[in-house]
C-alpha cells in the first residue's frame, strides 16, 4: 500500500504553504484586504450565479460585501474551501480564477477561520424556544410512567431534521395545531397502559387513600413527585394548585380518587410546562442558566429525557455551577443505562445507521429479514455506545480492530468462531470489517434495494465522517439502472465510468466515487463478495490529489490521515446536537477547544462531552447577538 500523502484534497498542501509563507498582508488592514483583494475576485467569478436574484445552491454572496458579514458566513466558507480545493467551483464551463487568485481566496478563508478561532468565547448563540421532540417526549413518558417509548413515539409523525441533521434543533420544533391532538392521544395511550398494569399504576400513585389518610394529601404527594421531573424543577404552590383542583373537581363529579389523579396527570402531560423547554429571561447581555435549566440541558443531551431526582437535587443545591459537581453528574449520567440514548439519537442520526430500520433490500436476492435489520441496527448501536461511553478511541469510527457481533450476525458476515445470541466485542485481524465503514447498517442504507451505490457510499464518507459534503447534483444528470443484473456493463464501476461524461459532474464524482469503489466488496446488505455478474470487482481508487488505495483496509488508512477534518466534523456534530441548534461563527472558539480536547486525549469521548457541558454556549444565554469583530 502506498503511504498516504499529506492532505485529502488536491490543493491542501498548497493551502498549508500559503498559511506560512503567502499569508495576506496584515499591514493593509483586514477591511482593505477584503475589499481590495478578495471581494473583486468573488465579483468576477462567483456573483453571476450567487447573487441575491440567482442564489444557486441557496448561496447569496452579494450580501457579504462588508467584512463583518463576510466573517460571519462560516459554513459558506467551509463549503467554498472544499469546492475550490477540489476544483468543483467555479463550474468547468465558467471563467476560472488563475492559480494566484485561488491562492488569495484560500488564504483569506484560512485567515478568517484562524481569526475567529483565536477570539474569546463571547456569544452562547441563539436559544430558541422549542418543544420536546417525539423521541424526547416518548423517553420522558417512559422514565416518568414506565410505558414503552415505542408505544408513544409511534403516535407522532417523524420529525424533520435541522441544523447539522438532527431532529432536536429548535428551528423545526414548533407546535402546529394538529400536534395538540397528537399529544392528547399520546397521553391517553400512556395512561391506558399505566392503569392496565398494576406495577405501573403502583409506580405512579404515591399510595391509595386510606381511612387514616386524607385523599387530598395522597393526590398532592402523587402529583408533586411526578410533576417535579416532568416540569424540571420543584413546583411552587401556584404551579401545583391547578392540577390539584382538577383532580378534586373530577372526584366531586363522582369520579374515584384514581380518576382524579389520572385526569390531572393527563393535563400535565399536555401542558406547556412539560412540552416547552422554557428558560428564564434576564435583562443582562449574558447570564448563566439556572441550576434546573442546566440540569434539563444535561438530561436532554445525554438521556433525551427529563432530569431525574438526583440531578434535580444537585441542580437546586447549586452543585452544577461547581466544575467538580458538574463532572460528578456527567459521569453518573453516562454510567446510567439511559445514556444509551446518546448512541441511539446522536450517533444514529450522525452516522445514519438508524435508517436501516426502514431499509428494504430485495429479499429474493439477499439474506435479509426483520431479524437481520434489527441485528444490523443493534451492532451499530452497541459499537457507538461503546465509544461514546468511554470504551475506546473515537478514531475507531474510522477504523477499528473489533466489531460487536453475535452468532447470527457473524454468520451473515462470514466471520467464524462466534457463538451464542448475545452481542460481544469480537477481535478482527484483517482490517476489512472494523469501524463505521464495516457496519452492515451503514452499508445497507448507502445502497439501493437491488445494487450497491459507490456514489452514495462515497458521499456518506465525505459528508458524515469528514464534514465536506459535495454540492447537489446539477439538473437532468440522468441515472443508472437500480438493478445490477440489468446494467449495460458488467459492474457498477464500469457503468458509472461510462455514465459520467458531463464536465460539471466529474469534479464531484472524482471525490466521491473512488471512496465508494473501495467498498464494492460489500454487497447491499453488508456481506463480503469477490465478484459481481461473474466479474472480479475492482476496488481500487485514486483521489484527485493522486493518492491511490485498494479496498476498505487501505481506504481506512487514508481516512485516518484525515483525523483533523474528522475532529472538526465530530466537534461540530456533537456540539450542535448538545445545543439543539446550528453552529454559528461565534462558536469557533468553542469548537477549537473541543478539537484540542480530542487531540490531547487521543479522541476519548468523556473529555469531549465534559468540555461541551462546561462550555459557555451550553451553560449561558444572551439577550442579543454579539457582533463578529472585523479586526
Amino acid at each position: 500500500m502506498r503511504p498516504p500523502a499529506a492532505g485529502f484534497l488536491p490543493l491542501l498542501s498548497l493551502t498549508l504553504l500559503l498559511l506560512t509563507v503567502l499569508r495576506l498582508p496584515a499591514a493593509a488592514g483586514a477591511e482593505a484586504t477584503w475589499k481590495e483583494q478578495v471581494w473583486p475576485i468573488i465579483q468576477t467569478y462567483c456573483i453571476d450565479c450567487h447573487d441575491a436574484e440567482s442564489q444557486k445552491g441557496g448561496i447569496d454572496l452579494a450580501s457579504l460585501q462588508t467584512l463583518p458579514q463576510a466573517r460571519a458566513a462560516l459554513r459558506l466558507w467551509w463549503r467554498a474551501r472544499d469546492q475550490l480545493e477540489s476544483g468543483q467551483m467555479p463550474p468547468p464551463k465558467k471563467d476560472q480564477p488563475d492559480a494566484a487568485q485561488k491562492q488569495i481566496l484560500l488564504a483569506w478563508i484560512a485567515d478568517n477561520e484562524n481569526f475567529l478561532r483565536s477570539g474569546k468565547v463571547l456569544d452562547p448563540g441563539e436559544r430558541r424556544l422549542r418543544r420536546l421532540n417525539r423521541t424526547e417526549y416518548a423517553t420522558a413518558l417512559h422514565d416518568l410512567l414506565g410505558v414503552p417509548p415505542e408505544l408513544i413515539r409511534d403516535t407522532f409523525a417523524e420529525e424533520g431534521a435541522g441544523g447539522e441533521g438532527f431532529d432536536n434543533v429548535g428551528d423545526t420544533l414548533f407546535i402546529p395545531p394538529v400536534m395538540a391532538e397528537q399529544y392528547l392521544a399520546a397521553a391517553e395511550t400512556a395512561l391506558i397502559e399505566v392503569f392496565a398494569k398494576p406495577e405501573l399504576k403502583a409506580r405512579l400513585l404515591f399510595s391509595p387513600p386510606a381511612p387514616e389518610r386524607d385523599p387530598a394529601t395522597a393526590t398532592r404527594l402523587t402529583l408533586a413527585r411526578m410533576l417535579r421531573p416532568a416540569f424540571r424543577h420543584t413546583l411552587p404552590e401556584e404551579t401545583l394548585a391547578p392540577y390539584l383542583n382538577l383532580a378534586a373537581q373530577r372526584q366531586a363529579r363522582g369520579g374515584t380518587w384514581e380518576d382524579g389523579v389520572r385526569l390531572a396527570v393527563k393535563a400535565a402531560l399536555c401542558s406547556p410546562d412539560f412540552l416547552l423547554l422554557t428558560e428564564s429571561n434576564q435583562s443582562a447581555p449574558l447570564w448563566p442558566v439556572t441550576g434546573p435549566e442546566l440540569a434539563t440541558r444535561l438530561s436532554l443531551f445525554l438521556w433525551s429525557s427529563v432530569p431525574d431526582a438526583p440531578l434535580l437535587d444537585a441542580a437546586e443545591a447549586g452543585q452544577l455551577q461547581d466544575p467538580a459537581g458538574l463532572e460528578t453528574q456527567v459521569r453518573r449520567m453516562l454510567a446510567d443505562p439511559r445514556a444509551l440514548a446518546l448512541a441511539r439519537n446522536f450517533a444514529g442520526q450522525w452516522l445514519q445507521f438508524e435508517k436501516v430500520l426502514g431499509a428494504d433490500p430485495d429479499r429474493s436476492r439477499y439474506q435479509f429479514s426483520g431479524e437481520t435489520r434489527q441485528l444490523l441496527y443493534g451492532e451499530a448501536l452497541r459499537f457507538s455506545d461503546h465509544l461514546l461511553r468511554g470504551g475506546g478511541s473515537l478514531l475507531d469510527i474510522l477504523s477499528s480492530d473489533y466489531a460487536w457481533l453475535n452468532e447470527t450476525l457473524a454468520i451473515h458476515y462470514g466471520i467464524p468462531n462466534v457463538t451464542g445470541p448475545d452481542f460481544r466485542q469480537v477481535p478482527l485481524t484483517n482490517g476489512i470489517r472494523g469501524g463505521a465503514l464495516g457496519l452492515g447498517a451503514v452499508l445497507t442504507t448507502t445502497s439501493l434495494p437491488r445494487r450497491t451505490s459507490p456514489v452514495l457510499r462515497g458521499k456518506w464518507i465525505l459528508e458524515q465522517l469528514l464534514g465536506t459534503p459535495p454540492p447537489a447534483p446539477p439538473p437532468n444528470v440522468g441515472t443508472i439502472l437500480e438493478d445490477d443484473r440489468k446494467i449495460t456493463h458488467p459492474t457498477i464501476r464500469q457503468e458509472l465510468e461510462a455514465h459520467l461524461r458531463r464536465d460539471d459532474c466529474r469534479a464531484c464524482h472524482a471525490r466521491m466515487d473512488p471512496l465508494g469503489f473501495a467498498l464494492e466488496n460489500f454487497d447491499p446488505v453488508g456481506r463480503w463478495r469477490e465478484k459481481l455478474n461473474d466479474q472480479v470487482l475492482d476496488t481500487s481508487g485514486t483521489l484527485p490529489d493522486g493518492r491511490h488505495f485498494t479496498g476498505p483496509a487501505e481506504l481506512k488508512q487514508i481516512l485516518l490521515s484525515e483525523k483533523d477534518r474528522f475532529a472538526r466534523n465530530l466537534a461540530v456534530k456533537l456540539l450542535s446536537y448538545a445545543l439543539g441548534r446550528s453552529i454559528e461563527a461565534g462558536d469557533l472558539p468553542t469548537l477549537s477547544k473541543l478539537e484540542s480536547s480530542l487531540h490531547t486525549t487521543h479522541f476519548q469521548a468523556f473529555p469531549l462531552i465534559l468540555e461541551i457541558c462546561r462550555s459557555l454556549p451550553f451553560t449561558h444565554r444572551r439577550l442579543t447577538p454579539v457582533p463578529i469583530p472585523s479586526e
